[in-house]
């Protein structure tokens, strides 16, 4: 099967709802994401991309004495590779480790530091305040809403404005697997729009993620840009309806649904010019990925051959860079309390998160190594596409942020899952000038997560001295 070729031309995300008055709720592509622009190519330079990577697990396993796990050996260039990070033997040289990174815990419910956690341990999971926008946790610490726009989303501000996608959010873990879990477990990205931040829900489905993609690009086969075209069509009609019925509810509402409903008549204004956007040829890497078809099923135990799924991501992602589609992406390979079935590295059939807290180590030892292969299958995918006189890992700055770290209880000499001392986050990518190989171990006052995510939003031209609440980088991301 040879792949389908195309030539770029408008995208459509993904649906949303524009709703009117009288609960009128009609079916769109979400509206702030068709954004347009020359294709770098055309242009003659090269842009650069931001790309933010999860997995939610810790270094360590409740009640054991084993040091942390991933942390490499060493530091600076000489380091060497643990054992669970071998599988990255041949990337070391496109890698900075660091290490050392930190969330601070509050005492008690009325003190949380600036950027920092709730005291309480059981409130782990809930730390994506801080760890994406640098902000303190809110409520009783077991509310996992984010209050501020996240870093993706920050740089997205800046950089989707030129592309088809303002950002590109998927997760390869499709269900949440505990039916008590948080309800933001599985979002990684948040935007603020005025006075309100909302939750950027990310694509569980390759499927659908290839449709929206490939929907930007006209197969040179006529009768296959004939059939876009109607659907192209199709969806032209759609907005000129909307148009119509938005136009008749105006004069009927108060002041604020009138400013809601323009800013929404303002944003369908916008769609309606991306939608007569020029295309651009396929050139170069710009080439789109043969169709995978249907998603792989999903099974009485939640599993659905995620090994499959990222894989197929992976080259989505490729995809969407390599052709300027999006310049922001984040990828949660498992989200927040990762309860994903072993099976997928070939362990037992339990949820991932109960394995982490009880063992046996040796599979705690092998998840983490699973998620180091996928980790490490994603960087050499951009490092083995040519771009200019490079590849595409020299133009994105990566980053791969880990939901814990290494921590002890409080009157135990035991480790614990619920830390957030001892951190690690893996970067990747020459952007901006990043000078990767080294193991960094980050000391007090620069070891924040967000000090790290500031570093990498500096790399791809986002003027950030800090992020939320938390100020300050880290500089040897550069040096």
């Amino acid at each position: 099967m040879k792949p389908t070729r195309y030539a770029r031309g408008p995208v459509l995300d993904r649906r949303s709802v524009l709703r009117g008055l009288g609960g009128l709720a009609l079916g769109l592509p979400l509206l702030d994401v068709m954004r347009g622009g020359a294709a770098h190519a055309a242009a003659g330079d090269i842009p650069k991309r931001y790309l933010l990577a999860f997995g939610g697990f810790s270094l360590t396993s409740d009640n054991t004495e084993e040091p942390p796990l991933l942390v490499p050996y060493g530091e600076g260039y000489g380091y060497a590779l643990h054992e669970t990070a071998t599988s990255l033997a041949d990337l070391q040289g496109e890698l900075t480790w660091l290490s050392g990174l930190s969330i601070p815990r509050g005492t008690s419910d009325s003190d949380i530091p600036p950027g920092g956690r709730h005291y309480d341990q059981n409130a782990f999971h809930q730390h994506g305040n801080p760890m994406l926008a640098g902000l303190r946790m809110v409520g009783d610490g077991r509310d996992g809403v984010v209050t501020g726009p996240t870093t993706d989303q920050r740089v997205a501000d800046l950089l989707g404005v030129n592309t088809r996608l303002r950002s590109l959010n998927v997760r390869a873990q499709v269900l949440d697997y505990a039916s008590d879990q948080d309800p933001y477990a599985g979002v990684l990205a948040w935007r603020a729009s005025g006075d309100r931040v909302d939750p950027v829900p990310a694509y569980t489905s390759p499927a659908n993620v290839f449709r929206t993609l490939t929907q930007g690009f006209t197969p040179v086969d006529p009768s296959e840009a004939a059939r876009l075209a109607a659907d192209l069509g199709r969806r032209k009609s759609v907005l000129d309806f909307v148009d119509r019925r938005m136009g008749g509810l105006y004069g009927r509402l108060g002041v604020s649904d009138q400013s809601r409903l323009q800013r929404h008549w303002d944003e369908l204004r916008e769609l309606e010019r991306r939608l007569e956007l020029p295309t651009v040829d396929e050139a170069g890497s710009c080439r789109a990925p043969l169709d995978f078809g249907a998603d792989p099923p999903i099974r009485t135990n939640g599993e659905s051959d995620e090994n499959e799924r990222i894989a197929r991501f992976h080259e989505l992602i490729r995809f969407a860079l390599a052709c300027d589609l999006t310049r922001s992406v984040t990828f949660m390979y498992t989200q927040f309390l990762a309860s994903l079935s072993c099976t997928v590295f070939g362990g037992p059939d339990r949820p991932m998160h109960d394995v982490i807290h009880f063992g046996p180590f040796e599979d705690v030892e092998r998840l983490v190594a699973w998620h180091m292969e996928k980790w490490g299958d994603l960087v050499r995918t951009l490092r083995d596409t040519p771009e200019g006189d490079g590849s595409l890992l020299d133009n994105v700055a990566a980053g791969y942020l880990i939901e814990g770290g290494y921590g002890f209880f409080d009157f135990m000499p035991r480790t614990m899952t619920h830390a957030t001392e001892q951190m690690l986050m893996i970067v990747a990518g020459r952007a901006g000038g990043m000078m990767p190989g080294r193991h960094v171990i980050t000391q007090p006052g620069a070891n924040h997560p967000v000090q790290a995510l500031t570093s990498l939003m500096q790399a791809v031209g986002v003027e950030a001295t800090g992020h939320g609440e938390v100020e300050g980088w880290i500089p040897e991301v550069f040096s």
